[in-house]
């Protein structure tokens, strides 16, 4: 009976943190005062979706564009760590109907599969963004294959009329 408590309190947890990008508030970054995000613009789903877009970028438009997002990925990764670690609050209405604020901890378990999540997401993160560099990498690489054929070809060519006039 025992387990069935605590699955039942997992999964009511992990209901809770996936509902949570669907509630829009605007919060201002603490790293940089007046630079204001909706916390709905910057959920997991969203950069996942992202993510993927920036591995259908042209090579010379992705490293500019893996910035903007870098940035984006390290501000969900903070929030969803004070998240994790029970640094934030919900509102919540009371028996008279008013909106109160109310701070709660989470539980041990609950911290655990928090941070677990993340780490996930940060190792899916990292993963992608491997794939999108090798895949820019092996690009640059193949041009500058090319590149050396090609004056390899050229070399010679020059080689061959310089014996060519040799031999006149």
């Amino acid at each position: 009976m025992k387990k069935i408590g605590e699955v039942s309190l997992k999964l009511s947890f992990l209901l809770f943190i996936l509902s949570l990008p669907a509630f829009a508030q605007v919060v201002e970054d603490v790293e940089t005062p007046g630079v204001k995000q909706e916390l709905s613009e910057v959920t997991k789903s969203k950069l996942i979706l992202e993510l993927k877009a920036l591995n259908k970028l042209p090579a010379d438009k992705v490293e500019s564009e893996l910035q903007k997002f870098n940035n984006q990925v390290l501000y969900y990764v903070q929030q969803r760590d004070k998240e994790c670690k029970g640094e934030f609050s919900s509102i919540e209405l009371n028996e008279q109907g008013e909106s109160e604020i109310i701070k709660r901890k989470l539980s041990q378990s609950e911290r655990k599969l928090c941070l677990l999540e993340l780490v996930n997401f940060r190792k899916n993160y990292l993963n992608e963004v491997f794939k999108i560099r090798k895949k820019i990498m092996i690009g640059y690489h193949n041009q500058q294959l090319k590149d050396l054929e090609q004056t390899r070809k050229e070399s010679i060519k020059k080689m061959e009329e310089f014996a060519k006039k040799l031999s006149e």
